[in-house]
């Protein structure tokens, strides 16, 4: 049976690196007991750390106390709601549940689940606002049934990574065709998701290491087209030359048709969950903090 553990994007961020073998304990930890018990080699094998790696891990402020016998060690670790209390967490960010093994890459899967949560978010925004645009075009109070195409779905994004002859119109009218790793989309294309540098805002990291995070996850770029020839296009570049520099490299020409890069499409292959409860119990032990700080000023 494969183990599992739910992780935290904003944890795994501010957490130190202990906080791998911290998470580990967590998803060993079948009965909530506080307490794991592992071999060195079954940590070496799932972290992919060294034995010294290890003794630095368990000496984290993450766990109250280590019994070795031999090779066998108990860790008895900390709850999550007094950690994020002691490092100044009042939101653990996105939640997604990853295989012991996944661990390993912490980093590189939390922002994974911080990107596929902020798609989600961004989809939600855009068909929104192209519901609301058609209202405001027509002057009526909900948009007639088929008078825009949503933005894709999950499933439908997941089924574009499919290799197979299926018509791309049949996933989405918007969608013109898929070449090499690239979705061409139309003007019934709702546009959606979130660029890397978004990404790297909302984490507070570099781009450069968001986009190193992100380099090996499956992902489609979007292209999108009006129809505007390359003759138009250049036009239009000739009369805005002095704005042009800022926005080339946004537009490429092919078969003759100027495209526009849109954001990538990530494919979902995380299981993103909310802990709403759990989170109010955070909430919580915060407003407890706060009322004691309060009280002791007056």
């Amino acid at each position: 049976m494969i183990q599992s553990v739910v992780i935290h994007s904003q944890l795994a961020e501010k957490l130190p690196p202990a906080s791998k073998l911290w998470y580990l304990c967590r998803g060993m930890d079948a009965d909530g007991s506080g307490k794991a018990t592992m071999t060195f080699a079954q940590i070496e094998e799932l972290l992919q750390v060294s034995r010294t790696t290890i003794w630095r891990y368990y000496s984290s402020d993450l766990f109250t106390r280590v019994i070795r016998r031999g090779e066998v060690l108990t860790l008895y670790y900390r709850g999550i709601v007094p950690v994020c209390l002691d490092y100044g967490i009042k939101h653990w960010g996105t939640s997604c549940e990853v295989n012991l093994e996944d661990l390993a890459d912490l980093k590189t899967i939390a922002t994974l689940a911080d990107t596929l949560s902020l798609q989600s978010k961004s989809r939600f925004i855009a068909t929104k606002k192209r519901r609301s645009d058609i209202c405001a075009e027509l002057g009526r109070k909900r948009a007639p049934k088929g008078s825009f195409v949503p933005a894709i779905s999950d499933s439908k994004i997941d089924a574009l990574f499919n290799d197979s002859s299926q018509d791309m119109s049949e996933i989405s009218p918007g969608i013109k065709k898929r070449e090499h790793g690239t979705v061409f989309v139309g003007d019934a294309w709702t546009p959606f998701g979130a660029s890397q540098a978004t990404i790297a805002n909302h984490l507070g990291k570099s781009y450069r290491t968001v986009s190193r995070r992100l380099k090996s996850a499956p992902k489609l770029k979007v292209a999108y087209s009006s129809g505007q020839t390359a003759h138009e296009f250049n036009f239009y570049k000739f009369q805005d030359e002095e704005n042009w520099t800022t926005i080339s490299n946004r537009f490429f020409i092919k078969d003759g048709i100027v495209y526009k890069r849109m954001c990538s499409l990530y494919r979902p292959i995380l299981s993103l969950t909310t802990k709403r409860r759990r989170l109010r119990v955070l909430s919580s032990a915060w407003e407890r903090v706060s009322a004691q700080k309060e009280a002791l000023v007056v």
